[in-house]
């Protein structure tokens, strides 16, 4: 099992399995128009805890 998740802005989506490991990372193109790497980084990180957070329920 599976679970997906998107930041708000929709620039990033993570997948994780149900053990919450990442399966998957997607960037879109949109990201790189921006210097703010901690921005990034933060979106990111919030988007894999949210897909774990669905994950347990799948």
């Amino acid at each position: 099992m599976e679970a997906t998740a998107e930041s708000p802005d929709g620039l990033v989506a993570a997948t994780v399995n149900s053990s919450g490991d990442v399966v998957e990372l997607e960037l879109d193109d949109r990201v790189y128009r921006t210097s703010d790497s901690a921005a990034l980084a933060a979106a990111i990180t919030q988007t894999i805890r949210a897909a774990a957070s669905i994950a347990p329920s799948i």
